[in-house]
């Protein structure tokens, strides 16, 4: 009884709770919002208007990839202060991480995307265009984190994210 009980909350917590690393909701609502919540294709819109004008094929929509490295930094650094306040207010906690990262060219576009149970800031590169990153560039991203003073080390995220 009691391991069906211990089962049941596990499933739930890994359903209904929204992971710590990111921001959104449960994967309950991730999959809801997928099925109800989908915004018509092209297609579809055309479609409803009375058909197509042209023939020309629609293209797919190409995302780019964000590289992601979980950093962990000196205690006091500007930066802790903006993830301290990212565990309370994400906005507040992003601006004052963009305002800490407009004053050191080192960090120029990266963003905090989250942070681990262990205090580590999880950041995202934006400063690609390409749809996945180059392992190449992913050392030198690395190197450029992990050279910075105030930074004790740098990991790339084993998980690259989708650009939403």
């Amino acid at each position: 009884m009691a391991m069906a009980a211990a089962i049941g909350a596990t499933l739930a917590l890994i359903v209904i709770a929204t992971p710590i690393d990111r921001a959104g909701g449960s994967i309950l609502q991730n999959v809801i919002d997928q099925f109800f919540n989908k915004p018509p294709s092209t297609l579809e819109l055309l479609e409803l208007e009375g058909g197509l004008e042209d023939e020309t094929p629609v293209q797919p929509e190409t995302k780019t990839v964000k590289p992601r490295f979980i950093v962990r930094f000196e205690e006091e650094v500007p930066a802790r202060a903006a993830m301290r306040s990212f565990r309370e207010n994400r906005t507040l906690g992003r601006q004052q991480f963009d305002e800490w990262v407009a004053a050191d060219e080192r960090f120029a576009g990266f963003r905090l995307e989250g942070l681990t149970l262990a205090g580590e800031a999880v950041i995202s590169y934006d400063g690609i265009g390409s749809e996945k990153p180059s392992s190449a560039l992913l050392k030198q991203l690395t190197r450029q984190l992990t050279d910075a003073p105030d930074v004790i080390y740098a990991d790339p995220f084993q998980f690259v994210s989708m650009a939403r």
